[in-house]
């Protein structure tokens, strides 16, 4: 039953800079919301910097193994202020993608996702 549990880990290091991204909504099911490159609809994950200023995500990290916090890392990008960012869990480890980033987490249609803190 363990192994059927998805885990999703949203990793930061700084507790300054973690007030001011929110994960703002995830989708575990995506049926016919986004579409990536390939015309599949993996889950996704929306994150929203709330602040004034320009946030890095260098070193921050998103997993579905809690015992590997930074199965995948986020290349060197910020997300300006009060802007969005949608990340796909496809399980295709891209990250040269503008519109949204690729990660190795896998997508399923039941909502089994750990929102770990820092």
């Amino acid at each position: 039953m363990i192994n059927k549990i998805y885990l999703f880990t949203l990793v930061i290091f700084s507790s300054v800079t973690s007030q001011t991204i929110q994960i703002n909504e995830i989708v575990s099911s995506n049926q016919n919301t986004f579409y990536d490159e390939d015309g599949d609809t993996p889950d996704w994950i929306e994150l929203y910097n709330t602040s004034a200023n320009s946030v890095s995500l260098y070193n921050w990290g998103l997993s579905d193994d809690v015992n590997n916090l930074f199965k995948w890392r986020f290349p060197n990008i910020a997300i300006e202020p009060e802007q969005y960012l949608l990340v796909m869990a496809s399980n295709k480890d891209r990250t040269d993608i503008i519109a949204q980033w690729e990660t190795i987490i896998n997508w399923g249609d039941q909502w089994n996702y750990f929102i770990g803190s820092q």
